[in-house]
């Protein structure tokens, strides 16, 4: 499985104009856009666990969960701390087991071949909630900064340290 460890922050951003001239100061990466399709069950069984599987552009599956919470179910996610995990789609037979560990550690039904569609069935997931935005990356060395302007809900600074 791939792990990296991430360390970043999120913030709306309210005022334009001041993150404008924050960014003007940063070297311009790239733009694209990005659309993330969360899924989860009608009634929303996993977002209540603090537990997300992605779908990123339709070219990877991610799980993102905090091992802590999902062992203690008592105990509430504050959303601070994630082990995230990422898989290329189509599914190769090379990740089964990757996926399938995280299926055993997140209490979803395993799957028999390396299929998407599988997954969903079996566990009964939908394609729950889908994040459109454009994102403009910028870097200053030490970090990464996305400016994402998200469809239907606003615009957003991500900054990121990647320590892996």
């Amino acid at each position: 499985m791939g792990k990296n460890i991430e360390i970043e922050f999120k913030f709306q951003i309210p005022d334009n104009s001041r993150i404008e001239k924050f960014l003007n100061n940063l070297k311009f990466i790239c733009t694209k856009r990005i659309v993330d399709t969360y899924l989860d069950t009608n009634e929303g069984n996993l977002y209540k666990k603090g537990i997300f599987i992605r779908l990123r552009d339709n070219q990877t599956l991610d799980f993102k969960y905090n091992l802590e919470t999902v062992r203690n179910l008592g105990k509430k996610d504050m959303h601070e701390h994630c082990e995230e995990y990422s898989f290329p789609l189509p599914l190769a037979g090379i990740f089964l087991n990757a996926v399938n560990q995280n299926c055993r550690i997140l209490d979803l039904r395993e799957i028999s071949k390396p299929d998407l569609k599988e997954l969903k069935s079996k566990n009964n997931l939908i394609d729950s909630v889908i994040i459109d935005k454009i994102r403009q990356k910028f870097e200053d060395g030490k970090f990464e900064y996305s400016f994402d302007d998200v469809k239907g809900l606003g615009k957003f600074i991500e900054i990121e340290f990647l320590a892996s």
